[in-house]
């Protein structure tokens, strides 16, 4: 299995059927040339405003597609996107494909934020926060 990230602008111009995690700001979502065959939402303005648990949402899509490549975007495709792409790739053993159209291939801006909550950080669980 691949995981792959890469930016909304190019998401929305594959027209390939998909299975795709969609990282959006609140009020954004992507316009899709194709109708993908799994697209699960993830609601993630990087400032902490989550409207779902990440954690959950990535487990329950993996689970049910268990057998398919998946595709991560966010706006930029350099963040977000890319701490999913690598959650799942250093916990459940998806190949990175950075060869995927529109994958930079760059993961030095990893949301550590976010794959901390893929990893099951909770904020405010620790007395010194």
């Amino acid at each position: 299995m691949k995981v792959t990230f890469v930016p909304k602008r190019a998401i929305e111009c594959i027209d390939t059927p998909l299975h795709v995690i969609s990282i959006v700001d609140k009020g954004e979502e992507p316009v899709f040339p194709v109708e993908h065959h799994a697209v699960t939402r993830i609601t993630y303005d990087g400032v902490g405003g989550l409207t779902c648990n990440p954690r959950d949402v990535v487990l329950d899509f993996i689970q049910a597609y268990p057998e398919a490549d998946i595709v991560v975007h966010c706006h930029y495709g350099e963040s977000r996107s890319v701490a999913v792409a690598m959650w799942l790739s250093e916990k459940y053993g998806y190949d990175l494909d950075f060869n995927f159209f529109g994958c930079t291939g760059k993961t030095s801006m990893c949301n550590t934020t976010l794959y901390r909550r893929l990893d099951g950080y909770e904020p405010g669980a620790y007395a010194y926060e």
